[in-house]
């Protein structure tokens, strides 16, 4: 006799299972259904989900089995079940709101995350304000740096006006010194995507920080897949133009105090390998802050050895650039992430504030309210789609 893992690659520990096909066409009605009334479950943990369904077809029956997550237990431990028993023996597992997550190859079940992604300097913060406040959204930054309390200038974190009243989590929550790690990063987001849906909101997730959102979305171990569909926008500029937008606004961190707020935090042998104190700025300005008393009262050096720091910023500062656009591409390519790429280049070379309102309307904003609206449209988690 022929075991179900044997026949389907599949294990199964419902003795409905353990018959193969031909001992199954020997069966009347009336002893299948006895079989399938007295079926026990040989594993007796609490299940938790429902990852996938398989029906076998039974002359003029249907034998529906579903793959079972376990409590305690990890994906690659999930048994595939007869679904009847399931349902008898835990309906609560086929009702709202674990429905939502049952059949993971239906996407329109699944609860959705939107992704705002780019390389620095493209617009993401505006952009995600933008649809937060056409979408009844709320914002989880993802950016590695902005995630700690302070050098709000040097992290380039969005201004309490540039909110727009939009909430946002996980910007400037973390102390300074800690190592927030992609893993702290996965089990925060969670809880905040949980507690945004619960109001009737839609979550955006918006950073530069690629390798939080690749452990987010990819690690089996949050089943992020499983349980959430997503749209990922990328707002991409031309390299040569953002390295020009970025350089200007570096020169403009300076002038708001840039030197001064690192010198805040500065301390001699500090350790730049973990916390805020990564952020480009901080290391760069480690030599400027050792030497300014040395030669104190020697302008013109120190206006020397600053100048060649802020040139190291921005250089620093492009091949952060580089590293985002590739791994973004390695996504795309490997992963095979379906993205939404979005050309704002047009956008950056306005010099007038009119002339750049208006380009961004027309060729990022406007494009991006369709995408995420035909994204929402058959939600089933009583998202109310508003525009404004």
């Amino acid at each position: 006799m022929a075991s179900f893992e044997a026949l389907y690659g599949r294990r199964c520990r419902s003795p409905i299972g353990w018959f193969d096909s031909a001992e199954m066409d020997s069966l009347d009605a009336d002893l299948l259904r006895d079989v399938m009334e007295q079926v026990h479950l040989t594993f007796e943990e609490e299940p938790i989900d429902i990852l996938d369904r398989h029906v076998r077809k039974l002359r003029t029956k249907e034998i529906a089995s579903v793959k079972v997550q376990w409590k305690y237990r990890s994906v690659e431990e999930a048994t595939w079940e007869t679904e009847s028993d399931m349902s008898a023996r835990y309906p609560h597992i086929f009702e709202a709101p674990h429905k939502m997550n049952t059949f993971i190859n239906i996407e329109e079940f699944k609860k959705k995350v939107i992704f705002v992604m780019g390389a620095t300097g493209t617009g993401k913060s505006r952009l995600s304000v933008d649809l937060a406040t056409h979408f009844r959204g709320e914002i989880i930054n993802s950016d590695k740096m902005q995630v700690y309390k302070g050098l709000e200038i040097v992290t380039n974190k969005i201004t309490h006006t540039e909110k727009q009243g939009v909430r946002h989590y996980l910007l400037g929550e973390i102390e300074p010194d800690s190592d927030f790690t992609a893993e702290d990063f996965c089990l925060q987001a969670i809880i905040y995507i949980e507690k945004i849906l619960k109001t009737q909101r839609v979550p955006i997730i918006v950073g530069g920080s690629n390798s939080y959102i690749e452990k987010h979305v990819e690690d089996h171990v949050f089943m992020f897949k499983y349980k959430y569909d997503s749209c990922f926008i990328w707002i991409d500029v031309e390299q040569s133009v953002l390295n020009r937008k970025v350089d200007m606004r570096v020169d403009q961190m300076v002038k708001a105090g840039l030197v001064d707020e690192v010198r805040q935090i500065f301390i001699p042998d500090a350790d730049y390998t973990k916390g805020i104190r990564r952020s480009i700025g901080v290391p760069e300005m480690d030599r400027y802050l050792r030497e300014e008393t040395n030669i104190d009262g020697d302008d013109e050096s120190k206006k020397i050895i600053l100048q060649a720091l802020i040139s190291s910023i921005k250089r620093n500062t492009r091949m952060l650039i580089c590293n985002q656009l590739d791994k973004i591409q390695r996504l795309i390519s490997e992963k095979m992430w379906s993205v939404h790429h979005i050309i704002a280049t047009d956008v950056f070379k306005e010099d007038r504030k009119e002339d750049l309102d208006e380009a961004w309307t027309n060729i990022v904003l406007l494009p991006c309210l369709d995408i995420v609206k035909r994204f929402l449209k058959n939600d089933h988690h009583n998202i109310i789609i508003e525009c404004t």
